[in-house]
């Protein structure tokens, strides 16, 4: 039996602009320009820590208190407006079929645990889930592989029987580096651009055969 390990923002939930609009803010307060597409393309899937130490280390600055960054984001992003939570067309169908057939499954995200926990509420996928992982619980965040193979642990699955559906770069190459099946979903990337050999841009497009389900 295969297991099923979700990335969150772009792949569940369409929160990938809400992050980075909210992250290119906080950067304008430092003087730092990134326009929240840049952000998404770049950085999709990276852990706060380590975008906002890239960011700060190319503009020549030094690294930023990212207590005091973290509690500025989150406090925003756990504050959602109306419509900024939505589902990902298709996913949440391929999610209920994979339940109905008792597939595992697992959601590894860079967002934090508080986050997850409210999107998956909104999205009314409490309980659908096997575990929840946030990269707040691993030491290096993506592209390292540790996010996707701390949830094959809690699923009790191998990693080579694991399935990751992705849509940012550095997710892609993490769940290869776990040794991972990885689909690449395409919410704001083009084939060309996804270091994966399968992608599909409606995860309602495809069969269960071909990821071995």
């Amino acid at each position: 039996m295969k297991a099923v390990i979700f990335d969150m923002d772009g792949v569940i939930s369409d929160t990938n602009y809400l992050h980075s609009s909210v992250e290119s803010a906080i950067l304008a307060g430092y003087g730092i320009e990134l326009q929240p597409k840049e952000i998404v393309k770049r950085f999709a899937g990276v852990s706060d820590n380590e975008m906002f130490s890239e960011v700060f280390s190319e503009a020549g600055k030094g690294k930023p208190d990212m207590s005091s960054i973290a509690s500025r984001k989150w406090e925003r992003m756990l504050n959602p407006q109306p419509g900024e939570i939505v589902a990902i067309p298709g996913t949440v169908e391929f999610i209920l079929t994979l339940q109905q057939q008792s597939i595992p499954m697992a959601v590894a995200s860079a967002s934090s645990m508080a986050f997850i926990n409210l999107v998956l509420s909104t999205l009314k996928l409490t309980n659908v889930f096997h575990t929840l992982v946030s990269a707040d619980e691993v030491v290096h965040g993506k592209p390292a592989p540790d996010v996707f193979l701390l949830a094959a642990e809690r699923l009790g699955a191998l990693p080579e029987t694991c399935v990751v559906i992705e849509d940012g770069v550095s997710g892609m190459i993490a769940a290869q580096a776990a040794g991972m099946q990885c689909v690449g979903l395409l919410t704001h990337l083009t084939a060309e651009e996804c270091p994966t050999n399968l992608v599909i841009s409606n995860l309602r497009d495809l069969p269960l055969e071909r990821i071995g389900l």
